[in-house]
Parts: C-alpha cells; sequence; structure tokens
C-alpha cells in the first residue's frame, strides 16, 4: 500500500491554488499583530514605564491570546480535510479516482497526509513569532513546545471528522456545514455541561456523564479552563495535556478507520450506482407534507428551497447541533428578557433614567447574581438586556455576514461545477433575474438566522430594551452592510469566471470582509492623538454594537461626550457628532457601494459569462444605421454580430 500519488497531488494542488503563502503570510501576521499589540497596549497604559515583571506579565498574556487565536482558526487549518474528497465530488472526478486500483486506505491516508502537511506548514510559519515569547519574555520553551504538540494534536483530530464528512457528504457544502457546527460543540459542549447544568440543577445520567468525561478531557478548551484555575506542578499540566493528546489520537484513528470502510459504500449511495439501492429507493414510499412546486423562472431558487442536501447522518447531526444551540440561546434569553419584561411591565418606558453609569458588563455575574441591592436603577435588568443582545447578534451578524457574502459565489459556482451553467445561460433568464435569484438563495439559506437577529432585535424594542432609533439604525447598517458585500464577491466571483478562478475570487472578497471585521479593534488599541470611533466604521460588530442604542444611551447622547465609548475601552471622548458619523459612514459607503456593484455587475454579465453582448458603441452605430437607412442599417447590424462573434 502507498499513498504517494494522492498525497503528491494533493500538495501539487494546493500549490496551485495560490493561497498557500497568503494563508501563512496571514496566520503569521496575525500572532505578530496579537504579540504587538499586547506589548503595545500595556506600554500605553502604564505610561511608558515598563518593568522586567511588567514584560512577564505582557508575555503571559500574549502567551494565552496567541493559544486562543491558534484554536479558533484550527478548523479552517482543518476544513480542506472537508473539501479533500467532497470537492472531487463537485468536480465529478472522484469516480475516476476510485476506478484505479488505488483502495480505500490509500485514497483517505492520502488526502488526510496532504491536508495535514498543508497545515502544519501554516503552523510553521507562526513558530518564530512564538520563539519571541521565548526570547524576549522569559517563556518556557517546554511550554511553547507543550502548546504545539496539543495543537497539531487537535487538528489531526477535527481533521478526522472532516475526511469522514467528506466522504459521506454529497457536496462540500454539505460536508462543510455540520463540520463547522461540530467543532464548536465539541470545545465548548462538554465545558457547558460539567460546569454550568449542574449549577442549574441539571444532572446527567451515570453513563452520559462519563461520556461527557471523555470529551471534555479531550476538549483544548477544558485544558485552557484548567491552566487559568492554576496547576499544583509542570507534572500535571504534562499530564493534562498528555492525556488529551492520547485521547485525541485514538479518536482520529477511530474515525479514520470509520471513513476508510465508508469510502466507496458511501459513494454508490450517493451516486446510485448500485441498482440494488436504486431499487430499494423506488420502492421507499417517500412522505411530503406538501408537493414540490413546479420549477417555475426561479430554478437557482427551485433547487436551494427544494432539493435535498445531505444523507440521514448529516441531516441528524445538523438538527441536533441547531437545536442544541437554540436550547442554550433560548435559555439565555428567557434569563435576561423576563427580568426586562417585568421592569418594563412597572416602570413603562422612561426617557430620563435614574442612573447614566457604567453598566456591568460580565453577564455571567448577572446570572449567578442578578439585581444590585434595594437602591438600584429602575432600567437594570434592561439594560442588561440590551448588552446581552448586543453580545448575542454581533456575534450572529459576523456568521451572516461572512455565510452571507460567500453563498451568490458558491451558488454560481456550483451550477458550473455541476455543468448546469451552460443549461442556465441557454434560458431567456437575464443577468438582472440569476442574480436576484442567487442572491434570494443565499437569503434563503440563512433564514433561520435572519430570522432569529430580527426576532431578538424587535423583543429587545417591545420590552424597552433598545430605543426605537438604535432598533433602526441596527437594521440600516446590518441591511447595507450585506449587501455590499454580496454584490462585490458575486461581482469579484463573475469577473473570475473567464479564469476559471471563481473559488479564488470568492476567497479573496471573504479575506477583505476579515479584515474590516477586524478593523473594529483599531479604536481600542491605538494611541489617543491618532484615534478615532471613525477607523472602524467598516466593522460589522463595532457598528452593530454602537447602534443598538439603549433608552440610557439616548439619553446620554445630549451630554458633551457619549459615555459608553469610554465604557467599552474606547477612550478618546468623542461625542454624538462623531458617532452618528461613523454611523452614516458605515452605513451610506456600503449601501452607495452595493448599488453601484449591482449596476456594474448587471452591464457586464453577458460579457463576464461569456454570452453574447452589445458594446456601447455598437449599440449607438446600430441605432443611428436604424436612423439612416437601409444600408446603414445592414452595415450596423454586420458591425454588430461581428462585436457579438469577435
Amino acid at each position: 500500500m502507498t499513498i504517494i500519488p494522492i498525497f503528491r497531488w494533493g500538495l501539487v494542488a494546493a500549490a496551485r491554488e495560490g493561497r498557500l503563502q497568503g494563508e501563512r503570510s496571514t496566520f503569521a501576521g496575525g500572532l505578530a499583530i496579537i504579540v504587538v499589540g499586547t506589548f503595545g497596549a500595556w506600554y500605553y497604559w502604564s505610561d511608558g514605564q515598563i518593568t522586567s515583571r511588567t514584560l512577564g506579565r505582557v508575555t503571559d498574556q500574549a502567551l494565552g491570546w496567541t493559544s486562543l487565536f491558534h484554536f479558533a482558526i484550527c478548523a479552517s487549518f482543518a476544513l480542506r480535510g472537508a473539501a479533500a474528497i467532497a470537492k472531487e465530488r463537485d468536480r465529478r472526478t472522484l469516480d475516476f479516482l476510485l476506478a484505479t486500483r488505488l483502495n480505500n486506505a490509500e485514497i483517505v491516508l492520502g488526502k488526510l497526509a496532504a491536508c495535514l502537511l498543508v497545515g502544519f506548514g501554516t503552523l510553521a510559519a507562526g513558530l518564530p513569532v512564538l520563539l519571541l515569547l521565548h526570547v524576549l519574555g522569559g517563556v518556557d520553551l517546554r511550554l511553547i513546545l507543550l502548546g504545539l504538540a496539543g495543537f497539531a494534536s487537535s487538528v489531526l483530530f477535527i481533521s478526522s471528522w472532516a475526511i469522514w464528512f467528506s466522504a459521506e457528504a454529497r457536496s462540500f457544502r454539505m460536508a462543510a456545514a455540520p463540520f463547522m457546527l461540530l467543532v464548536p460543540l465539541w470545545m465548548i459542549g462538554p465545558f457547558f455541561v460539567s460546569m454550568i447544568l449542574p449549577r442549574l440543577g441539571y444532572h446527567l445520567p451515570e453513563w452520559a456523564a462519563a461520556v461527557n468525561w471523555w470529551l471534555l478531557a479531550s476538549s483544548p478548551v477544558a485544558v485552557a479552563f484548567r491552566m487559568v484555575l492554576g496547576l499544583d506542578s509542570w507534572t500535571q499540566l504534562v499530564f493534562i495535556v498528555g492525556r488529551m493528546i492520547g485521547i485525541q489520537l485514538l479518536g482520529a484513528l477511530l474515525v479514520t478507520i470509520v471513513a476508510i470502510a465508508r469510502l466507496r459504500a458511501a459513494d454508490r449511495a450517493l451516486a446510485s450506482g448500485d441498482r440494488s439501492l436504486l431499487r430499494r429507493e423506488r420502492r421507499r414510499p417517500v412522505w411530503r407534507l406538501w408537493s414540490r412546486p413546479p420549477v417555475g423562472d426561479d430554478p437557482i431558487l427551485w433547487r436551494e428551497m427544494y432539493t435535498a442536501r445531505g444523507n440521514g447522518l448529516m441531516k441528524a447531526i445538523g438538527w441536533l447541533l441547531n437545536a442544541g444551540c437554540l436550547a442554550v440561546l433560548a435559555y439565555a434569553t428567557s434569563c435576561f428578557a423576563a427580568p426586562a419584561v417585568r421592569e418594563a411591565w412597572e416602570h413603562g418606558y422612561p426617557l430620563a433614567v435614574s442612573d447614566v453609569n457604567r453598566p456591568e458588563f460580565n453577564l455571567f455575574l448577572r446570572i449567578f447574581l442578578p439585581g444590585a441591592g434595594p437602591n438600584q436603577p429602575i432600567d437594570l435588568a434592561r439594560i442588561d438586556f440590551n448588552l446581552f443582545l448586543r453580545y448575542a447578534t454581533t456575534a450572529m451578524a459576523v456568521v451572516l455576514a461572512v455565510g452571507g457574502a460567500a453563498t451568490p459565489g458558491e451558488v454560481l459556482d456550483r451550477e458550473r461545477a455541476k455543468q448546469t451553467w451552460t443549461s442556465l445561460l441557454a434560458t431567456p433568464m437575464t443577468g438582472r433575474e440569476i442574480l436576484r435569484a442567487t442572491f434570494l438563495a443565499a437569503v434563503w439559506r440563512f433564514r433561520e438566522l435572519i430570522a432569529l437577529v430580527l426576532v431578538l432585535w424587535t423583543l429587545g424594542l417591545i420590552v424597552g430594551a433598545v430605543h426605537p432609533l438604535g432598533y433602526l439604525a441596527a437594521l440600516l447598517n446590518l441591511a447595507a452592510t450585506l449587501g455590499f458585500w454580496m454584490t462585490y464577491v458575486t461581482s469579484r466571483t463573475l469577473a473570475a469566471f473567464p479564469t476559471k478562478g471563481a473559488s479564488t475570487a470568492t476567497g479573496q472578497g471573504i479575506g477583505l470582509l476579515m479584515i474590516l471585521i477586524m478593523s473594529g479593534a483599531l479604536p481600542f488599541f491605538l494611541p489617543a492623538g491618532l484615534n478615532s470611533v471613525l477607523l472602524g466604521a467598516g466593522s460589522l460588530p463595532l457598528m452593530l454594537w454602537l447602534s443598538l442604542l439603549s433608552y440610557r444611551d439616548v439619553h446620554a447622547l445630549v451630554q458633551t461626550s457619549y459615555p459608553h465609548l469610554g465604557w467599552i475601552g474606547i477612550h478618546t471622548g468623542e461625542g454624538p457628532g462623531w458617532l452618528l458619523a461613523a454611523w452614516l459612514l458605515g452605513t451610506l459607503v456600503p449601501a452607495l457601494g452595493g448599488w453601484w456593484f449591482w449596476r456594474s455587475t448587471l452591464a457586464q454579465f453577458d460579457r463576464w459569462v461569456g454570452r453574447p453582448w452589445q458594446s456601447a458603441t455598437v449599440g449607438r452605430r446600430a441605432t443611428a444605421a436604424h436612423r439612416n437607412g437601409p444600408l446603414a442599417e445592414s452595415r450596423g447590424s454586420v458591425g454588430l454580430r461581428l462585436d457579438q462573434t469577435g
């Protein structure tokens, strides 16, 4: 058995994508920004007085942030595993691969080895930055190496899960969706079950508690929490991390064996190549509450709405994860919404609040220690609910922005990958109708998340946690930002169609979106002379946070400075005028930019996709020919045909 052919082809394909250098430089640059930003923040807050003890605290904090950054992006490293086999199926090349003499183990292990080598290469690019913590701050080199070993084993563990999902899924999207939901559930779920549920009075059965303990021991979040609480010795740290690595290696081995055993069987089931499976499918009745409507004039939207996605395992995992996340969100919402409803019923909606002091931003204290004594402000519960809405919906908005921006380009690229793009262009559908259908498909795909955000904001508006001005400002900012990024990424994707670089163009657009999202950290770290809230106007999370005004915020807007900026750490002393300017910059510019990209994409659609198109010069020539006579008209029509065919 040899994995060399698949392994070598995986490395060549990754190099030809042209994204390896960018990924490695971005990863190393992110680590450098964390280290330099931590040092700069401490230097600024200590008025330039850096002692050896302070430098040690800086390096310890930088090590914690870099470790968090590693585990935050480990899912993106392992996402190549979800694409390894599923994209072969999307390109319809998996059938040729399975027709070779290579067995399941050679294919799966070759794909897994190629994905791991590419991911570890990116990990090695950030190693020099981590060594700076050892050279400058005296961080133990063994601690850095132990952290890297734990990160590498975590990448191997989730990469094996990604390979299994990739072997089972019908497409890359169907493999990536449950994988991206499973990773945070694995990291945070066991910790939540073991730490939070007992305090709420819920206790698991013995067998479920044992399973949760094994999952908790394999989770890097649980290990990080133990380190924060403090360990007795270096030996105990090595034992905890070593146990996590051992469990992850064992789990990776078992999941890889399952992926090897299921590769060809899953492909036969998905492709219906086995006649007995096909006959059983035909004999099996399919029950539907509502029958599928005709395709109509929007085949793209119809496919998104009514075609099946994934097999039963993937659907069950998706439903389970969605139900769990929704249950956690519903419980957290009830903890803050119920006191806000009672408070609004007792006191109404006061425009003049009794307290303009800084509220408590640690919401965990409000869950376990509600109330603030006998002299608490009359709007305390609604302020807590407002902060909860800001924390929850800004995180949802980031997911919505990234997913919504990538979906139209992914839908168009999928049409071409499935060889239905040519048939779609042969229909009478215009470019406007095709683009409108792709945008509606993106809205339909994220309809639950959009509805969830709107329901939470509307609930906050009803109970008085969100001011009507804040409600309107947040809606406009979210709509303008989503519209801009959807049109921009779609425009770049269509422009890259002739060069067959649609996925690369979509990835570049998402990368630019992530840069602007992270620009919201600039007002928190820059010195006072160079700082302004305007620097974060392009960041959707920051703008939504500032847009969701409470009644207390509106009352504070009449002051000479807006204190909420200082409450969250932006110490610029800027007033409501600067806040309004930042909101206008973050809302009007994306709205106008989205409108411009929409018009430009419609004007260039036929030329980008290879349809016959008429330039403005030839159009004016044909119009003049029609006015001047038959001979000129024939010349104009000849010019028109030459322009369309040439």
